[in-house]
């Protein structure tokens, strides 16, 4: 097309968009573009399939619901421009910059085009590998299977969005939102996800080797087996139900809780050495007398469990939530027990009883020596005659907790 020709379909869309009675709807079908400045066009509605728009400048453009299908949109510059609803099914958007973009509600999957000879021609899910995305809005979008290995989405909302089977591999979203995304399938080994909100995602199946969550919120997301062991989610909100731990976990919990309520007739005591519980659910479980030795529980929740006589010592449960747990006797000794939630907690001792259930005069006192208590919050527990010998201290609070005869090694509790 020349440019006077160019021109003239605009001006004629223009006119077709304010009354359709008028003008005449823009069909660049397969025309190059390719380097064109067209700030601020709009061609909302426009009929553009397979068209080149490589590194055109398309700042502020507005192609709402136009029909891009297959379009070419590489390296092209869009930040600002509006894709609502817009069929980019088979697009190519490689390395465009869609900063602060509206894709809200657009159509990314692959497709297939007949030819008039009767050739299908399928086309791959949208190309977004290497944008930049950040603070797009992009929710409810259709992105199964699309290519975004390597973009960016800093602060991009994506809720609600398809992306099941999508490559996230690489992708950096941190403070964004994939809020209700489903996601299953997706690859996102190496990807970024720093304070992203993924409540109520499906991760099934999700790849997240290398993958950072730290401080992602996970409410009730589905993660069930997904393997943690290598992603990183330090302070991450999510909690996973005993159903993601190994099968031998989980049977060795379930025989644990038979031996305790048929007190030792049944069942088998559990016994699990550095077993990896981060993050898990175990609100209210029965593990007295456990051997939970070097386990990792960072972020578990244990409030309302039965913890009596439970071996955790050199255990790791930084940040773990044992508000009101029953852990008298327990032996802690060397745990990590960081920024801990110990409130109502009782940890006082246990009396110690003969094989026909008689008191025999000594009591079994709770063993938190040489703990790191650091910022662990105990208001309100019941420490009484437990060992605190060599347990660091920093930052402990212990407001209306019961002190009687606790062993502080001659420190101060707040």
């Amino acid at each position: 097309m020349t440019p006077q020709e160019l021109v003239e379909a605009f001006q004629g869309h223009e006119q077709w968009l304010r009354n359709r009675g008028q003008g005449r709807r823009a069909n660049l079908r397969h025309k190059d573009l390719s380097g064109a400045s067209l700030t601020g066009i709009d061609l909302r509605e426009a009929l553009l399939s397979g068209c080149d728009f490589r590194r055109a400048n398309l700042r502020r453009a507005n192609f709402s619901r136009a029909d891009l299908f297959a379009a070419n949109l590489s390296r092209a510059d869009l930040t600002e421009s509006r894709l609502i609803e817009a069929d980019l099914r088979g697009a190519e958007l490689a390395q465009a910059t869609l900063h602060n973009a509206n894709l809200q509600g657009a159509d990314l999957r692959g497709g297939s085009l007949i030819t008039g000879g009767g050739e299908t021609i399928v086309f791959e899910p949208c190309d977004l590998s290497g944008s930049d995305l950040d603070k797009a809005m992009i929710k409810r979008a259709n992105m199964k299977g699309a290519n975004l290995r390597g973009a960016r989405l800093t602060g991009a909302n994506v809720a609600y969005s398809l992306l099941r089977g999508a490559d996230l591999s690489g992708v950096v979203a941190d403070g964004g939102s994939l809020a209700r995304c489903d996601l299953r399938g997706a690859d996102l080994r190496g990807a970024s996800l720093k304070e992203v909100s993924l409540v109520g995602a499906d991760l099934s199946g999700a790849v997240i080797e290398g993958c950072t969550f730290d401080g992602a919120n996970m409410t009730g997301a589905c993660i069930e087996g997904l393997d943690f062991s290598t992603a990183s989610i330090a302070g991450a909100t999510l909690n996973l139900s005993r159903d993601t731990l190994p099968r031998d976990v989980r049977t060795a919990l379930n025989h644990h809780m038979h031996w305790v309520r048929s007190q030792g007739s049944e069942g088998e005591r559990a016994t699990l050495t550095e077993v990896d519980l981060s993050h898990i659910d175990l609100r209210g479980c029965e593990l007295s007398g456990a051997s939970l030795r070097s386990c990792n529980l960072t972020g578990a929740d244990l409030s309302g469990a039965s913890l009596v006589m439970a071996d955790l010592s050199g255990a790791r449960l930084v940040g773990a939530n044992m508000e009101g747990a029953m852990m008298d006797g327990v032996n802690l000794t060397d745990a990590d027990l960081a920024e801990a939630n110990l409130r109502e907690c009782k940890l006082s001792a246990v009396d110690l009883k003969d094989s026909q259930g008689r008191t025999i005069g000594r009591k079994w006192p709770a063993n938190l020596s040489g703990a790191n208590l650091s910022d662990a919050d105990a208001s309100g527990a019941d420490l009484t005659m437990a060992n605190l010998i060599e347990a660091r201290l920093s930052g402990f609070r212990a407001e209306g907790a019961t002190l009687v005869g606790t062993i502080l090694d001659e420190q101060l509790i707040a």
